[in-house]
């Protein structure tokens, strides 16, 4: 069976990796932050006023509803 083409750039709870930057939205706003950890299980990141620690499976959640994206670039 093919694959549909939006399956093909799925971002997943791996590509966390120690120094990705990230931007995660929650109930106050919105804050970059930087991973920290990402040992297969858990994935933590600080910023300025955030930090977090998820389970893979909490990240995958936040991925998809649109709370965490990762920062390609700052230009």
């Amino acid at each position: 069976m093919r694959q549909r083409s939006s399956d093909l750039y799925r971002l997943t709870a791996e590509a966390f990796l120690p120094g990705t930057t990230l931007v995660y939205h929650h109930r106050d706003g919105a804050d970059v932050a930087t991973v920290t950890e990402a040992d297969g299980r858990v994935v933590a990141f600080a910023g300025d006023d955030v930090d977090g620690r998820f389970t893979y499976g909490q990240i995958e959640i936040l991925l998809e509803s649109g709370r965490l994206e990762v920062v390609l670039t700052d230009a």
